[in-house]
């Protein structure tokens, strides 16, 4: 199936559940997905194990270069961070000394000035404001941007956060989120002219 569609998705505390919620309700589509989970930094993240019980997607590790396919979902390498360009995906070093972690900002800014793929941002359960930077670089592209509810967050500072920006289209529960993607978001994509 073509992809046509690049689903980002930031989360930090608080964000497995709501991770598993997602998945549990997301349809095989024309979309890939983009886990930009807070890790440690050496953590070795078992996200791919635990998200292949709750989806038929293929999840996947990139490398360097690797084509960005509908119906895969991508998560974090440890000590990386990952950039899109093109319709590929590629892991870039991450600072062991930096102090906060902006996966999620870092792979939104990487997003080019007219990206191939339209691009979704979610943002899930978390703590501090990662995304709420990288969001402006999505609206700039002619994406879309959905945050979880914030009270139905352990953690609600990031969508809280994006929320603030103005920015957000539309704001849910987790597991309503992928409803809203298939039944507003892809059709305003295609509604758009060419």
């Amino acid at each position: 199936m073509e992809c046509k569609y690049l689903v980002a998705i930031g989360c930090s505390a608080g964000g497995l559940q709501p991770l598993i919620a997602f998945f549990d309700h997301t349809p095989l589509d024309s979309a890939a997905y983009v886990i930009l989970q807070h890790l440690p930094y050496d953590y070795e993240s078992k996200l791919k194990q635990i998200l292949a019980r709750y989806s038929e997607m293929k999840i996947v590790i990139p490398e360097s270069g690797m084509p960005i396919t509908a119906n895969w979902v991508y998560t974090l390498p440890a000590r990386m961070y990952l950039n899109v360009s093109g319709d590929n995906i590629s892991p870039v070093a991450r600072d062991e000394k930096a102090g906060r972690n902006y996966a999620f900002d870092c792979f939104l800014n990487s997003i080019p000035d007219k990206p191939d793929l339209d691009v979704i941002a979610v943002v899930l359960s978390g703590n501090g404001a990662d995304g709420s930077q990288g969001i402006h670089r999505v609206k700039q592209t002619g994406g879309r941007v959905l945050a979880q509810l914030p009270e139905s967050c352990e953690f609600p500072a990031m969508p809280t956060n994006a929320i603030h920006t103005g920015l957000v289209d539309f704001v849910a529960l987790p597991k309503d989120i992928p409803r809203i993607i298939q039944e507003d978001v892809i059709p305003a994509f295609e509604a758009l002219p060419e």
